[in-house]
């Protein structure tokens, strides 16, 4: 029995290499395709309410994703979208279930953070590889300062606020991407003050801004139900490869004008366009016939 023995063992051995082999694949095969960070202190409350909406791309229909949230976070609140099963995890959010069949569903979550003076450094970790990720902070309000985001920004209205978008071009898997917002001042002729300068957003400014993440948080939920009405009606369609795809071509569309601009370095403009093009290769390989 002692050769019998070593072959089984040997097989097991193989079985369990090739077990792992399988799930770290699936685990690589998440990826997130967009994330909008909305960071919006509150001075009062001593808190920085966040939102995250992640726009998610799978390759398989099994879903077992993980996604740390910063430290201390607390009040914290997922929704994804049917099919999917959501939960708090300690320090992270746990989503479960069946992806729809196009591979694309968006998972949003918001949190608090501790903001003890005026300013805040956060350190947020990406479970899985970003293609692009926006942050929003309140024009006029607060300023950003991050690590490899774009010298260009724009600006964007929601429900009655300004908010300032910062755009960084990838973000690789188990990174940790340090972020840290800080309250600018904003003098007011208040008599209540004695003329004294209020530092932070005074109330009806953190309502408006409250409720843009609100709005925000609704509309994310609404849309990932509206695409899942989508997914079934076009059930047995196309997948979602030539999308992706699309949004491949337009990412490198866009690091191209960004670095003719002078947004982006030299080093980090060649390793991007070389991961789209890994990217696009991947996507066409994968069409039917294997496109080339």
């Amino acid at each position: 029995m002692g050769p019998w023995r070593g072959w089984g063992a040997a097989l097991v051995g193989a079985f369990s290499v090739l077990m792992l082999s399988t799930e770290a694949a699936a685990a690589e095969s998440l990826r997130v395709a967009q994330m909008q960070l909305f960071l919006i202190p509150a001075p009062v409350e001593h808190t920085v309410r966040v939102m995250e909406a992640l726009d998610l791309r799978t390759d398989g229909r099994s879903v077992n994703a993980r996604f740390t949230l910063p430290e201390q976070s607390s009040d914290v609140s997922v929704q994804a979208p049917a099919g999917l099963r959501a939960q708090v995890e300690g320090s992270a959010v746990g989503v479960t279930g069946t992806a729809p069949s196009n591979g694309s569903f968006q998972v949003t979550v918001t949190y608090r953070l501790p903001m003890p003076g005026m300013a805040e450094s956060i350190r947020w970790h990406a479970d899985y590889a970003v293609d692009q990720a926006l942050v929003y902070v309140p024009e006029g309000e607060v300023s950003l300062s991050a690590e490899d985001v774009l010298t260009g920004t724009r600006t964007v209205d929601i429900s009655g606020t300004t908010f300032r978008v910062f755009t960084r071009l990838g973000v690789p898997e188990d990174a940790d991407w340090p972020l840290q917002v800080q309250v600018m001042p904003a003098p007011t002729t208040g008599l209540d003050t004695g003329g004294l300068p209020v530092i932070g957003l005074d109330h009806s400014q953190r309502a408006n801004a409250m409720e843009a993440v609100g709005n925000l948080a609704v509309a994310a939920f609404v849309m990932a139900v509206g695409l899942v009405s989508i997914r079934r009606s076009t059930r047995g369609g196309p997948s979602s490869r030539p999308q992706d795809e699309e949004a491949a071509w337009a990412a490198w569309i866009q690091l191209e004008r960004a670095y003719e601009n002078g947004d982006v370095d030299a080093a980090s403009y060649e390793r991007r366009r070389a991961a789209l093009k890994r990217r696009i290769l991947a996507l066409r390989a994968q069409a039917p016939g294997g496109r080339e």
